[in-house]
């Protein structure tokens, strides 16, 4: 198929891109002028550009395309607006866009765990389970999907919700890195701290997988297997061949910081590292989900644990020297 991904110059987007490439697909990318397209080099990508904040710059983009996997998103933001505006918004335009233009009939929203908010308890959340977002971020996500799920009579929709992604080319784990190098593992004090985790080139054929069937309506999309901080604290160490000492964060010590690096963030226009939103997310004991639906559905199953996973991802940032 001929197909438009949006954040595809991004971390996950960026593997999306590749994974369609390999299985045949025409890929087309929107990008904005100012993109970084460093992780799109040399793959056989036709750009469109556009912004999916202006509607009437998406009306091009979407002409002759097939499907529609919508990965661009904001993760972090220095006011709760920006959230809405983009993440909802944003997703509405193109939305509206993709309407107007007869070819497409097929569109995947990459949504998130958080849209889900966190289990109740030790068992795994399912679909059918009712979404308790806990963060403007989290709201922000549930209102694109369900935006997306009210244009299905208009064209397929479907709606991936990945736990916890992580990888080569991922920034955010890469602290935990630099810490455990140093012999310090920080976990969040709050027990049991159970995650569920999903490895970057698994959610990518996850994507693939949904596309090429088509698949309608809401899937988790993990590995099976739940883990803890502290596992992946340990594996972190393991690989890194160190005795890192595990250091469980109090939350009160880390909402203040946040509450500092949000007034930080206020006044420099730039998103904070850490929000009280943030701290809220991290301080739930169970962010955990149960992917089989995905499996019933069109037969995604993870393959990288998380012994082979965090191998990898240490090896490519010693070779690309980030670590």
């Amino acid at each position: 198929m001929r197909v438009l991904v949006t954040g595809g110059n991004g971390f996950v987007g960026s593997y999306v891109v590749e994974a369609l490439l390999r299985r045949g697909h025409r890929v087309v990318c929107l990008v904005r002028r100012t993109s970084d397209l460093r992780w799109l080099k040399g793959l056989e990508v036709a750009y469109r550009y556009g912004d999916i904040r202006d509607r009437d710059s998406l009306k091009e983009v979407v002409k002759g395309v097939e499907a529609v996997v919508h990965l661009a998103g904001l993760v972090r933001s220095s006011e709760p607006d920006g959230y809405l505006r983009v993440n909802t918004e944003g997703t509405e335009n193109l939305l509206r866009v993709c309407k107007g233009e007869g070819s497409v009939r097929y569109f995947l929203l990459m949504s998130s765990l958080s849209a889900a908010g966190p289990a109740r308890g030790p068992e795994p959340l399912r679909e059918e389970d009712e979404p308790r977002p806990i963060s403007t971020y989290g709201r922000s996500k549930l209102l694109a999907e369900r935006l997306a799920l009210a244009c299905s009579n208009k064209f397929r929709v479907g709606v991936l919700r990945p736990s916890a992604v992580y990888g080569p080319r991922d920034t955010e784990v890469l602290v935990f890195f630099r810490w455990a190098r140093r012999g310090v593992l920080p976990i969040p004090a709050e027990r049991p701290g159970l995650v569920s985790l999903i490895y970057v080139e698994d959610l990518a054929r996850a994507c693939a997988m949904a596309l090429e069937a088509e698949a309608e309506g809401v899937y988790f999309v993990s590995n099976s297997r739940v883990t803890s901080w502290e596992e992946v604290g340990r594996t972190v160490a393991r690989g890194l061949r160190r005795r890192a000492f595990l250091l469980y964060v109090p939350f009160p010590l880390v909402y203040t910081v946040a509450l500092w690096t949000e007034s930080a963030s206020r006044l420099s226009k730039r998103a904070a590292l850490l929000s009280r939103e943030k701290v809220k997310e991290m301080a739930q004991p169970y962010w955990t989900c149960d992917p089989s639906k995905a499996e019933r559905s069109f037969g995604f199953r993870a393959e990288v644990d998380l012994e082979e996973g965090i191998g990898r991802t240490l090896r490519w940032y010693r070779r690309e020297g980030w670590l």
